[in-house]
């Protein structure tokens, strides 16, 4: 007699290497979300996808949240993905995520993101104003930034009008000299003020 048939089986793939797949490299202000999710793909050591892997985000530097459950599980296709909302870093890849599995390739990548100036919020003084006596110049001239929540200069504000004025300890006495200014690369600086 002939037995005909079919048998399956499922064989378990060993996670090897995770590398970056997609959303290194991205932009946005700091204390928003990305625009796309941080994603890396899990194989193994024959470069064949894994699905079910344990790929864990971690916020590495500059501040960064992640507002996805880890560890995150890769899907079908091998991919894990996370989303983040960045930290109050600014700079060129200033934030910094990684993603890690637990195997013996490479077993770890990392994210490199740039955060810029979020909207503008507060005023600070760079350079404080100092060396006077009353009816005298300032020695020292202030310079006032335009900054946002995190204290970074809003170096695209070029409108903000930034007005200097005083309350004397003792006495009174008043600032003379250009005392509003419109920020120039998110700074006014005065130059003749007086006291």
């Amino acid at each position: 007699s002939t037995i005909t048939g079919t048998i399956t089986s499922a064989l378990a793939l060993t996670p090897y290497s995770v590398v970056i797949y997609d959303g290194d490299g991205q932009s946005a202000s700091v204390g928003t979300g990305l625009a796309q999710p941080l994603r890396v793909k899990v194989v193994n050591s024959g470069n064949v996808v894994v699905p079910g892997a344990n790929v864990t985000f971690a916020s590495l530097t500059g501040g960064g949240v992640l507002t996805t459950s880890q560890p995150s599980v890769t899907n079908s296709s091998g991919l894990a993905s996370a989303y983040v909302t960045l930290g109050g870093q600014i700079g060129t890849n200033g934030q910094t995520f990684s993603a890690t599995i637990t195997g013996s390739g490479t077993t770890q990548v990392i994210f490199r993101v740039t955060g810029t100036a979020g909207a503008a919020e507060k005023l600070s003084f760079t350079t404080s104003p100092a060396g006077t006596n009353q009816g005298g110049s300032f020695g020292t001239q202030p310079a006032v930034a335009v900054q946002d929540h995190y204290g970074n200069t809003v170096t695209s504000d070029n409108t903000t009008q930034v007005t200097i004025s005083a309350t004397p300890a003792v006495g009174t006495g008043t600032v003379s000299g250009t005392r509003t200014l419109t920020a120039v690369n998110g700074v006014a600086t005065y130059t003749n003020l007086s006291y």
